[in-house]
């Protein structure tokens, strides 16, 4: 994570001051107010997500048996002298349009009829096979509360011809008589269509975990123990759309995603909000990202690459770090360095994070001695103040950014290309754009935004219905 190593590059440099003989600076007059602070704006990440219909026909098939309807017996229904055989010939078949899904199911049928003159007459009978197509609709919609709320009703009984049998004097049509027979089945078989799509499809359980888990710090990087998480603020999703081939749920996060190093941050979690509903998403995603590195943190790694060691000023002056503190207040960096050697003394140097667009180095702005120690040098020391010690340093701490930019997008393009997490869901999508929005700093961190947009869509390829 090379980026971070931006600030641990601004905190080396700004920590090489030093003097002669021995000075304590006075502690230096923090500003109380720097006016507006940089600020990351909330990430909107708006991603379609896909849902293939083939998970819920396989739900469906797993339901419901091949029979559909059987009648084996002349004599029940008021011996109707009917005998009927229902079972598909074949699977669901989905087809979707706006929030409607038209579902196709194919039947085999069979039909016998029987007649009886009298009690002891011999009976005729006669039998036919046909098949047909049942159509139900559909239509989706999500509350508010994440449920989803379907209406399933059967629209239509097709066949291709009007199968009629001759059973004694009577002339039966078949059809007519299997949708009459069939009219409560299908009301069940809608129901089950309803029941399978509403608890197969739990997006409230999806969204509470997926909700839950980003909120959890997560380690991106153990060597600099670099946290990211994610703070969101709400859902936003288009109505459902049904397509050709799937379900497609048009949604956006809005959250803030902070980046920190030292230990695993500690914040309560929010509890999921409801749906925000907007007429239309695309599938575009803006993303803000801060990286921060508190000063303790940053003290600590200043210290474990500079405490103890020796700089030569001049063939006869040189200084050792003995200690090093960084601290901040009011948007300005202060960095109190204590040193030995040639110089025995505490001063302390200051300056401003910043960024330069034209090079796209980050640096520390107005960069120099703290003005107390700065007079306090003229008096003790001013050996150092004519020295190029100011100058290295300044030089020493602009890092370019033109290799961490094409990396990072790299990366991202990787991920976004073509990514199949555990045969779970697909990624694609394509970053259009990665800059760094600004640096700053306030009481407690040193900070950098970092914005980035482009597209992607999410696939799923196994729900668990």
């Amino acid at each position: 994570m090379r980026t971070k190593l931006i600030f641990t590059l601004i905190i080396l440099a700004l920590s090489f001051g030093s003097c002669q003989k021995q000075l304590v600076a006075p502690t230096p007059q923090l500003r109380e107010e720097s006016g507006p602070q940089l600020r990351a704006e909330p990430s909107y990440i708006n991603v379609p997500v896909s849902i293939p219909y083939k998970g819920i026909e396989d739900a469906l098939e797993k339901s419901q048996g091949k029979n559909l309807y059987t009648d084996d017996s002349y004599d029940n229904n008021n011996k109707d002298g009917i005998k009927i055989k229902v079972t598909k010939k074949g699977a669901f078949d989905f087809r979707g349009y706006k929030e409607y899904i038209r579902i196709t199911l194919p039947l085999s049928i069979w039909f016998s009829g029987r007649w009886e003159a009298c009690d002891f007459c011999p009976a005729v009978e006669s039998s036919t096979d046909f098949d047909a197509n049942i159509t139900f609709t559909s239509r989706l919609a999500l509350n508010m509360d994440w449920k989803l709320a379907t209406q399933t009703d059967a629209t239509s009984f097709e066949v291709t011809r009007d199968p009629y049998i001759k059973v004694g004097p009577l002339n039966i049509n078949a059809r007519k008589v299997v949708e009459y027979a069939l009219r409560e089945n299908l009301k069940d078989l809608a129901r089950t269509i309803d029941t399978e799509l509403q608890n197969g499809f739990d997006l409230k359980k999806h969204a509470e975990d997926t909700w839950k888990q980003l909120q959890k710090p997560m380690l991106a990087d153990s060597a600099y123990n670099a946290w990211i998480r994610f703070a969101p603020e709400e859902f936003i999703l288009a109505p459902i759309q049904c397509g050709k081939e799937d379900v497609t749920i048009s949604g956006a996060l809005l959250t803030g995603i902070h980046t920190s190093l030292g230990a695993m941050p500690n914040v309560p979690q929010k509890p999921l909000p409801g749906i925000t509903f907007k007429e239309k998403n695309d599938n575009a995603f803006r993303v803000e990202l801060a990286i921060e590195i508190p000063f303790t943190e940053a003290t600590a790694i200043a210290r474990r690459e500079l405490k103890d060691t020796v700089f030569p000023i001049t063939k006869k002056k040189q200084i050792k770090i003995d200690d090093i503190d960084i601290f901040g207040k009011a948007g300005e960096v202060f960095i109190k360095v204590k040193t030995s050697g040639s110089l025995r003394s505490i001063i302390f140097l200051k300056g401003t994070p910043a960024y330069d667009d034209a090079t796209r180095e980050l640096y520390l702005n107005n960069f120099d001695y703290e003005l107390q120690s700065k007079q306090a040098l003229v008096k003790a020391a001013s050996w150092l103040l004519k020295s190029t010690v100011r100058n290295r340093m300044a030089k020493a701490f602009r890092y370019p950014m033109d290799e961490d930019y094409a990396a990072a997008k790299a990366a991202m393009d990787s991920y976004l290309s073509d990514y199949t997490y555990k045969d779970l869901f697909n990624v694609k999508g394509k970053v259009n754009s990665l800059k760094i929005k600004g640096v700053s700093s306030d009481d407690e961190k040193i900070y950098a935004i970092f914005y980035t947009d482009g597209n992607a869509r999410v696939k799923m390829l196994n729900l668990s219905w």
